[in-house]
C-alpha cells in the first residue's frame, strides 16, 4: 500500500494529501522520505505542515535537508513544525539552522527551536547564544545578564507576534542600562497593544533620560487611559519645567485617573507656576482628584490656595474636609480672619443651602468661625465705636449690635434705622457695615453714614 499513499500525495484534495502524509509517517519505511520531501513544496499550508511532521517521524539523516529548508517557510506554523521535527528526528546536522531559528519573529517558532536544540543536547557557548536562547524560552531578564550581547536580540523581540513577549522585551531593555535602548523604546510607543505602550512609558521612567520627554508628552494624547495616566506620572518625575504646560493641559482630561496623575505630578514639581492651574481641581467632580489636588497644593505651600481650601472645608467627603483643615492650619493659622475667608463667604453661604446635611453643617461651622474671628480681631475704629456707644441710648446700642448679625436682613434694617435716628455717635460704628459682605448692607450703611455727616455739618 506504500505506492498508493505516495500517489495520494498528489491528490487534488488537500484532505487526501494530509491523510497520505500521516499514513506514510506511520509506515516508518525510509522509501517514503523522498516522496514526502517532494511534497514539502505543496501549495497548501496545512499539507506542508502535515508533511513536515511526517518527515520528523523518520530518524534518518536524509530528512535534515528538507526540514532545514522548511525552517524558512513563510508560514510560521510550518516553521514551528519543522523545528519540532528536527528535534524529533535527532538531526544533529541541523544545529546551526535551529540556532538561527531562535531569532525567528514568531514566538512559537523560537520556542520550538529551543526545544529541538534541547533534544539535540545543545548548550550555548557564547554570550550571543545564551542571550537568544534565554529570549526564545521567555527568560528575558536572564538575557540581560549577557549585557550588550542581549541588546540586539531584545530589540528584535520588540517585533514579536506576541504582545506578552514584546512587553517582556520592553521591560528587559530598560534594565540593560544601555543608552541605545532609548530609540527602540520610543518607537515602541506606537505598539498596537495598549499594555505594551504602558510598559514602554514605565520603562522610559526607569531610563530617566530627558530625551524621552517629547515622546512622553505625545503619550499624553494616547487613546488608552492607563497610557496617558502613566505618562503624566512619569513626566512629573523627569519632565522638569518642560512638562508644566502639557501637564496643565492634562488637567482637563476626561478621565479622572489622568487628571489625578497630572495633579500629583504638578504637586511634585515644586514650581509655583503650578498653583494657579491646580486651584480649579479643588472643585473637581471626582473626590480622588480633589484630595490629590489638596495634597499637591499642600506640597507647594502657597497662600494662594487658602480661599479654595476654605471652601473645601464644606466638601461632601469628610476625609477631604479634615485634610483641608489640617493644611489651612499649617499654611495660615489665622485663615478664618484673613481676606481669603471674606472672599469666599458667598460660596460658603451657597454650601449652607446644600441638600446634603453634612455639607450644610460644615458650612455653618465655617461661617460661624469666620464671624467669631471678625469679633476677635476688631479694628481700632470698632473699639472707638464701642466706647462711643457706652453713653448712647439703649435703642441705638441694640441697633449697632445688629450690624454684626449673621442675618443680612437684620444688618440691612439696622443700618437704615441708624441713619434715620441720626445719632452722630454711630458714625464710627457704621464703618464696619460699610465694608459688609452684602452689597445692599454696604449701600444702606453708606447712605446712613452720609446722612449723619450732613446733619453734623449743618450744625
Amino acid at each position: 500500500m506504500l505506492w498508493w499513499f505516495i500517489q495520494q500525495l498528489k491528490s487534488r484534495k488537500p484532505e487526501a494529501r494530509i491523510a497520505a502524509a500521516e499514513k506514510l509517517a506511520a509506515s516508518g519505511k525510509p522509501e517514503a522520505i523522498d516522496a514526502l520531501a517532494e511534497a514539502s513544496a505543496d501549495p497548501e499550508i496545512a499539507v506542508r505542515r502535515a508533511v513536515t511532521s511526517a518527515l520528523g517521524a523518520f530518524r534518518h539523516d536524509s530528512v535534515a535537508i528538507p526540514l532545514t529548508g522548511l525552517l524558512n517557510d513563510f508560514a510560521p506554523e510550518v516553521r514551528e513544525a519543522a523545528a519540532l521535527a528536527l528535534g524529533q528526528a535527532h538531526a544533529q546536522c541541523a544545529e546551526r539552522p535551529l540556532i538561527a531559528a531562535l531569532k525567528d519573529p514568531s514566538t512559537e517558532v523560537r520556542k520550538a527551536a529551543a526545544r529541538a536544540l534541547d533534544q539535540l543536547g545543545w548548550q550555548p557557548q557564547t554570550s550571543d547564544e545564551r542571550a537568544v536562547q534565554s529570549i526564545a524560552t521567555g527568560k528575558f531578564m536572564q538575557a540581560t545578564q549577557e549585557g550588550d550581547h542581549a541588546f540586539l536580540p531584545l530589540v528584535a523581540a520588540l517585533k514579536s507576534d506576541s504582545y506578552q513577549q514584546r512587553k517582556a522585551a520592553v521591560d528587559a531593555l530598560s534594565r540593560l542600562e544601555d543608552p541605545r535602548a532609548l530609540r527602540p523604546l520610543v518607537s515602541a510607543l506606537r505598539d498596537p497593544d495598549s499594555h505594551v505602550r504602558v510598559s514602554v512609558v514605565e520603562a522610559l521612567s526607569r531610563l530617566g533620560n530627558p530625551e524621552a520627554i517629547d515622546a512622553l508628552i505625545m503619550a499624553l494624547k494616547d487613546e488608552f487611559v492607563p497610557v496617558r495616566a502613566t505618562a503624566a506620572e512619569v513626566l512629573g518625575k523627569i519632565g522638569g519645567s518642560k512638562a508644566l504646560t502639557p501637564l496643565t493641559v492634562a488637567l482637563r482630561d476626561k478621565s479622572w485617573d489622568v487628571r489625578r496623575s497630572a495633579v500629583e505630578a504638578l504637586g511634585k514639581s515644586n514650581d509655583p507656576r503650578a498653583v494657579d492651574p491646580l486651584l480649579p481641581l479643588l472643585r473637581d467632580k471626582d473626590p480622588d482628584v480633589r484630595l490629590t489636588a489638596l495634597r499637591s497644593l499642600t506640597c507647594l505651600a502657597d497662600l494662594r490656595a487658602v480661599p479654595g481650601l476654605i471652601v473645601l472645608l464644606t466638601d461632601e467627603v469628610r476625609s477631604i474636609r479634615n485634610a483641608a483643615l489640617s493644611t489651612l492650619q499649617r499654611l495660615e493659622p489665622n485663615w478664618d480672619a484673613g481676606e481669603g475667608a471674606q472672599g469666599v463667604i458667598s460660596e460658603l453661604e451657597a454650601a449652607h443651602r446644600s441638600r446634603d446635611y453634612w455639607v450644610r453643617q460644615a458650612a455653618a461651622d465655617v461661617l460661624a468661625r469666620i464671624a467669631a474671628a471678625r469679633g476677635r480681631f476688631e479694628q481700632p475704629e470698632e473699639t472707638a465705636a464701642t466706647a462711643a456707644m457706652a453713653s448712647a441710648p439703649r435703642t441705638v446700642q441694640i441697633l449697632v449690635k445688629l450690624l454684626r448679625d449673621s442675618d443680612r436682613d437684620f444688618r440691612l434694617a439696622a443700618a437704615e434705622a441708624l441713619g434715620r435716628l441720626g445719632d452722630a455717635r454711630v458714625a464710627i460704628a457704621l464703618g464696619s457695615a460699610r465694608q459688609d459682605i452684602d452689597p445692599w448692607v454696604q449701600a444702606s450703611a453708606n447712605h446712613s453714614w452720609e446722612e449723619i455727616q450732613r446733619r453734623v455739618d449743618r450744625r
